[in-house]
Protein backbone atom coordinates (compact mmCIF):
# COMPACT_ATOMS: atom_id res chain seq x y z
CA UNK A 1 0.00 0.00 0.00
CA UNK A 2 2.88 2.33 0.56
CA UNK A 3 4.46 2.09 -2.52
CA UNK A 4 4.07 4.89 -4.88
CA UNK A 5 3.58 2.82 -8.29
CA UNK A 6 1.46 0.37 -6.40
CA UNK A 7 -1.80 -0.45 -8.27
CA UNK A 8 -3.60 -0.23 -4.47
CA UNK A 9 -2.00 2.90 -3.27
CA UNK A 10 -2.95 4.58 -6.96
CA UNK A 11 -6.00 3.26 -6.26
CA UNK A 12 -6.83 4.55 -3.00
CA UNK A 13 -5.04 7.85 -3.54
CA UNK A 14 -6.79 8.95 -7.21
CA UNK A 15 -9.80 6.82 -7.21
CA UNK A 16 -11.27 6.31 -3.45
CA UNK A 17 -9.27 9.42 -2.29
CA UNK A 18 -11.62 11.17 -5.02
CA UNK A 19 -14.93 10.42 -3.87
CA UNK A 20 -16.70 13.10 -2.13
CA UNK A 21 -15.84 11.87 1.52
CA UNK A 22 -19.71 11.18 2.14
CA UNK A 23 -20.28 9.28 -0.46
CA UNK A 24 -17.00 6.75 -0.11
CA UNK A 25 -17.74 3.14 0.33
CA UNK A 26 -16.38 2.55 3.93
CA UNK A 27 -12.16 1.86 3.73
CA UNK A 28 -13.01 -1.88 5.04
CA UNK A 29 -14.93 -1.97 1.77
CA UNK A 30 -11.50 -1.73 -0.11
CA UNK A 31 -9.11 -4.84 -0.57
CA UNK A 32 -6.09 -4.95 -1.94
CA UNK A 33 -2.96 -7.56 -1.99
CA UNK A 34 -0.77 -7.68 1.08
CA UNK A 35 1.87 -10.27 2.01
CA UNK A 36 -0.33 -11.47 4.02
CA UNK A 37 -3.33 -12.14 2.00
CA UNK A 38 -1.67 -13.21 -1.55
CA UNK A 39 -2.13 -16.74 -0.61
CA UNK A 40 -5.75 -16.31 0.02
CA UNK A 41 -6.37 -13.29 -1.81
CA UNK A 42 -8.91 -15.81 -4.45
CA UNK A 43 -10.80 -17.11 -1.39
CA UNK A 44 -11.02 -13.25 -0.44
CA UNK A 45 -12.64 -12.48 -3.56
CA UNK A 46 -15.12 -15.64 -3.61
CA UNK A 47 -15.88 -14.97 0.01
CA UNK A 48 -16.74 -11.32 -0.24
CA UNK A 49 -18.44 -11.23 -3.54
CA UNK A 50 -20.33 -14.93 -2.52
CA UNK A 51 -18.21 -16.81 -5.27
CA UNK A 52 -16.95 -14.07 -7.03
CA UNK A 53 -16.39 -10.51 -7.80
CA UNK A 54 -19.25 -8.43 -8.52
CA UNK A 55 -16.72 -7.15 -12.26
CA UNK A 56 -13.64 -7.74 -13.39
CA UNK A 57 -12.69 -4.74 -15.36
CA UNK A 58 -9.87 -5.16 -17.49
CA UNK A 59 -7.75 -4.34 -20.69
CA UNK A 60 -4.98 -6.64 -22.23
CA UNK A 61 -1.53 -5.52 -21.95
CA UNK A 62 0.43 -6.09 -25.30
CA UNK A 63 1.25 -9.70 -24.19
CA UNK A 64 -2.42 -9.94 -24.17
CA UNK A 65 -2.28 -10.13 -20.65
CA UNK A 66 -5.24 -10.03 -18.46
CA UNK A 67 -3.89 -8.22 -14.73
CA UNK A 68 -0.29 -9.55 -14.75
CA UNK A 69 -1.77 -12.90 -15.89
CA UNK A 70 0.99 -12.91 -18.64
CA UNK A 71 1.83 -15.54 -20.89
CA UNK A 72 3.73 -18.70 -20.06
CA UNK A 73 5.00 -17.10 -17.11
CA UNK A 74 6.99 -19.72 -14.31
CA UNK A 75 4.24 -19.24 -11.79
CA UNK A 76 1.13 -19.81 -14.58
CA UNK A 77 3.43 -21.75 -17.37
CA UNK A 78 1.08 -22.89 -19.80
CA UNK A 79 -0.92 -25.76 -19.32
CA UNK A 80 -4.71 -27.00 -21.01
CA UNK A 81 -6.99 -24.27 -20.97
CA UNK A 82 -9.52 -26.19 -18.33
CA UNK A 83 -6.66 -25.85 -16.12
CA UNK A 84 -5.84 -22.59 -16.45
CA UNK A 85 -9.21 -21.40 -16.07
CA UNK A 86 -8.93 -22.76 -12.33
CA UNK A 87 -5.64 -21.21 -11.28
CA UNK A 88 -5.59 -18.51 -8.46
CA UNK A 89 -3.92 -15.45 -7.25
CA UNK A 90 -0.31 -14.86 -6.62
CA UNK A 91 2.72 -13.39 -6.82
CA UNK A 92 4.38 -13.60 -11.05
CA UNK A 93 7.25 -13.09 -12.93
CA UNK A 94 6.09 -10.28 -15.26
CA UNK A 95 7.07 -10.62 -18.83
CA UNK A 96 9.41 -9.02 -20.45
CA UNK A 97 7.32 -6.86 -23.18
CA UNK A 98 5.49 -6.07 -19.54
CA UNK A 99 8.09 -4.45 -18.16
CA UNK A 100 8.74 -2.30 -21.21
CA UNK A 101 5.07 -1.57 -21.57
CA UNK A 102 4.92 -0.46 -17.97
CA UNK A 103 8.36 2.05 -18.03
CA UNK A 104 5.61 3.73 -20.53
CA UNK A 105 3.46 4.72 -17.87
CA UNK A 106 3.42 7.93 -15.56
CA UNK A 107 4.69 6.51 -12.19
CA UNK A 108 7.53 5.73 -14.57
CA UNK A 109 8.43 8.73 -16.09
CA UNK A 110 6.79 7.60 -19.28
CA UNK A 111 10.33 7.41 -20.66
CA UNK A 112 11.40 3.78 -21.35
CA UNK A 113 13.03 3.62 -17.69
CA UNK A 114 12.50 0.01 -17.68
CA UNK A 115 15.35 -0.60 -14.50
CA UNK A 116 12.69 1.20 -12.59
CA UNK A 117 9.47 -1.24 -13.04
CA UNK A 118 9.57 -4.21 -10.65
CA UNK A 119 9.94 -7.77 -12.23
CA UNK A 120 7.52 -8.94 -10.33
CA UNK A 121 3.69 -8.50 -9.24
CA UNK A 122 0.61 -9.85 -7.35
CA UNK A 123 -2.43 -10.54 -9.80
CA UNK A 124 -5.87 -12.23 -9.35
CA UNK A 125 -6.08 -15.63 -11.44
CA UNK A 126 -8.07 -16.83 -14.63
CA UNK A 127 -10.24 -18.33 -11.75
CA UNK A 128 -11.05 -14.93 -10.35
CA UNK A 129 -11.61 -13.94 -14.00
CA UNK A 130 -14.04 -16.31 -14.70
CA UNK A 131 -15.87 -16.63 -11.36
CA UNK A 132 -16.86 -12.63 -12.06
CA UNK A 133 -20.47 -12.16 -11.95
CA UNK A 134 -19.99 -9.62 -15.18
CA UNK A 135 -16.56 -8.73 -17.10
CA UNK A 136 -16.09 -5.68 -18.89
CA UNK A 137 -12.83 -5.45 -21.40
CA UNK A 138 -11.81 -2.09 -22.47
CA UNK A 139 -9.72 -1.76 -25.77
CA UNK A 140 -9.18 1.58 -25.94
CA UNK A 141 -5.09 2.42 -25.40
CA UNK A 142 -2.96 4.68 -27.80
CA UNK A 143 0.47 6.15 -27.06
CA UNK A 144 -0.34 9.79 -25.30
CA UNK A 145 -3.10 10.55 -27.43
CA UNK A 146 -1.04 10.10 -30.68
CA UNK A 147 -2.27 7.32 -32.99
CA UNK A 148 0.25 4.96 -31.97
CA UNK A 149 -1.30 1.56 -29.94
CA UNK A 150 0.30 -1.86 -29.61
CA UNK A 151 -3.43 -2.62 -28.31
CA UNK A 152 -4.55 -2.74 -32.64
CA UNK A 153 -2.91 -6.02 -32.65
CA UNK A 154 -3.16 -7.33 -29.20
CA UNK A 155 -7.20 -6.61 -29.80
CA UNK A 156 -7.10 -8.69 -32.87
CA UNK A 157 -5.73 -11.47 -30.69
CA UNK A 158 -7.28 -11.45 -27.72
CA UNK A 159 -11.20 -10.99 -29.70
CA UNK A 160 -10.79 -13.90 -32.86
CA UNK A 161 -7.64 -15.18 -31.96
CA UNK A 162 -7.38 -19.04 -30.81
CA UNK A 163 -8.50 -18.88 -26.99
CA UNK A 164 -4.92 -19.79 -25.25
CA UNK A 165 -2.56 -19.29 -22.32
CA UNK A 166 -0.14 -17.32 -24.64
CA UNK A 167 -2.74 -14.75 -25.16
CA UNK A 168 -4.21 -14.83 -21.25
CA UNK A 169 -7.10 -12.46 -21.96
CA UNK A 170 -8.57 -14.26 -24.99
CA UNK A 171 -10.40 -16.84 -21.96
CA UNK A 172 -12.68 -13.89 -21.82
CA UNK A 173 -13.81 -15.69 -25.35
CA UNK A 174 -15.30 -18.42 -23.69
CA UNK A 175 -17.12 -16.11 -20.88
CA UNK A 176 -20.13 -13.23 -21.25
CA UNK A 177 -17.95 -9.93 -21.50
CA UNK A 178 -18.73 -6.57 -22.72
CA UNK A 179 -15.35 -5.25 -24.45
CA UNK A 180 -15.94 -1.79 -25.49
CA UNK A 181 -13.15 -1.25 -28.51
CA UNK A 182 -12.42 2.54 -29.41
CA UNK A 183 -12.78 3.64 -33.31
CA UNK A 184 -8.55 4.08 -32.77
CA UNK A 185 -8.21 0.61 -32.18
CA UNK A 186 -10.50 -0.88 -34.54
CA UNK A 187 -8.91 1.08 -37.40
CA UNK A 188 -7.50 -0.68 -40.09
CA UNK A 189 -3.74 -0.72 -39.88
CA UNK A 190 -1.53 -0.72 -42.96
CA UNK A 191 2.43 0.76 -43.64
CA UNK A 192 2.12 4.64 -42.45
CA UNK A 193 5.98 5.66 -43.65
CA UNK A 194 4.21 8.72 -44.21
CA UNK A 195 3.21 9.26 -40.29
CA UNK A 196 5.68 7.43 -38.16
CA UNK A 197 9.42 7.59 -38.24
Amino acid sequence: MDYPAGFAHSNLKYFYGAIREDLRMPLEQFHYFTNENIKDYSKMISDCGEGGADVCYSGPGWTGHIAFIDPCTPEFGCPPIEEYLNMEARIVTLHPMTILQNSLHGCFGCSGDIANVPPKAATIGPLDVKNAKNRLEMHDLTTMGSISSWLRMTSRLVLYGEVTPLVPSSILQLMDTDVYVTEAIAQPFECWETVGY
